[in-house]
């Protein structure tokens, strides 16, 4: 029996009581659910493995047999007339014939896997300012228009007093945004597709950003064409290798060999889309920053530049409970790689809108005459307070000292 397996975009299932049901109008009537569970289990199983697709199968095993075999004449063998080495040099010819045969179905699994795919389906978002009247007139009656206006009443973009054929116009703004136009997806006007596209001219002109819904070296594989040696920064959040991956919807626990042969193919492909100045920054945390600094500076050839620090969480300074075993880690790490020594980063300058105060962890009863060259103090209870202490750039405040 085999049974076809789709993922859904929208998450739904397939319920195992359906699947029932139609078996008993076929000679497998008589599988149990236990059965069908226990075969789920197993095809899972194999998305959780150990494995990848290598690009370079028989050079590799060729190394390793190599390897094999000195080991073994050097450390364990110890007749070497002819009869001996005739059998050793049998043992490589065998070993080759081997690797070869195996390595042509691996080359031809790497080879369908670096194709370029076609995309499934593709839709266009569009504001409404950059439709023709008249184009929008007919949307106004399209089938679809219900659809559409049921996502705009999802997203927030329009409230439930507001009707929906008043917004099919080319002052169709937002409700909630008198700046902005409500955006029209294409997937709820299919059949008026073409004549949508039609008033926006040259379209890769007028599109200013793609989403693609993809395996990610599939999405950096398929737009290396159109974008190599253009893209101008890169920033990825890739899973981090953890024990589990029971906290998320995707997986987060992945063998230190397959996480970083995973991360080595898409950061050497993303490279190739990376203008001569670009930079990319790639965020990961203490698991797994070891392992990315390495296949980064492998990658770019000595051009990184930066790791940042990013804070994670204010839990840090917080009692330990008696069942942590380890001091609690607070921040990631973001490390920058320039393309080239072409890469430059402007200056960073933020104009602060409002005052922002840091509890400040001093013991109770320490005293502080200087603090980032020069500070304020005051008697007021402040709300970032910790034991009366807070402090923003240039200004600390303390519980009992009066104002300096």
């Amino acid at each position: 029996m085999r049974l076809k397996v789709g993922f859904s975009a929208n998450g739904a299932k397939t319920d195992i009581n359906d699947i029932l049901k139609a078996l008993k109008k076929t000679p497998f009537r008589y599988l149990r659910e236990e059965d069908l569970q226990r075969a789920f289990a197993v095809f899972r199983r194999q998305t959780e493995a150990d494995f990848f697709i290598h690009k370079d199968a028989g050079g590799f095993l060729r190394e390793q047999f190599d390897l094999w075999m000195f080991q073994y004449i050097y450390r364990e063998e110890s007749v070497f007339n002819e009869e001996r080495l005739t059998q050793l040099r049998g043992l490589r010819a065998v070993a080759l014939h081997i690797i070869d045969f195996i390595a042509q179905f691996e080359d031809e699994l790497a080879r369908v896997w670096r194709k370029p795919k076609f995309a499934r389906a593709v839709n266009y978002v569009i504001t409404t300012d950059k439709i023709k009247s008249a184009v929008l007139k007919k949307m106004a009656k399209h089938k679809g228009a219900k659809k559409q206006a049921e996502e705009w009443l999802k997203l927030g973009l329009a409230d439930e007093k507001f009707n929906a054929a008043d917004f099919f116009t080319d002052k169709g703004k937002l409700l909630k945004d008198a700046d902005g136009f409500l955006p029209i997806d294409t997937q709820y006007f299919k059949n008026m597709e073409a004549e949508i596209l039609a008033c926006l001219g040259d379209l890769d002109t007028a599109l200013d950003g793609e989403l693609v819904h993809s395996e990610n070296y599939q999405a950096l594989n398929t737009l290396l064409p159109k974008y190599k040696e253009r893209v101008k920064c890169i920033y990825i959040d890739p899973p981090f290798n953890l024990d589990g991956s029971d906290r998320f919807d995707y997986r987060t626990n992945y063998k230190n060999s397959c996480w970083a042969t995973m991360l080595e193919n898409r950061l050497r492909l993303a490279k190739n889309h990376l203008s001569d100045d670009g930079a990319i920054f790639v965020r990961c945390d203490y698991n797994g920053n070891w392992i990315v600094r390495c296949l980064l500076e492998n990658i770019y050839k000595g051009n990184f530049m930066n790791e940042v620090v990013v804070n994670r969480t204010q839990e840090f300074f917080k009692s330990p409970t008696p069942k942590q075993k380890k001091l609690m880690n607070d921040v990631d790490s973001l490390l920058i790689v320039g393309k080239s020594d072409n890469t430059r980063i402007n200056r960073i300058r933020v104009k602060r809108t409002e005052e922002i105060w840091h509890p400040l962890f001093f013991p109770a009863g320490a005293m502080v005459t200087t603090f980032i060259g020069k500070f304020t103090v005051s008697n007021t209870p402040h709300p970032k307070a910790v034991n009366g202490w807070a402090w923003k750039w240039g200004s600390i405040f303390t519980p009992s000292l009066s104002r300096a």
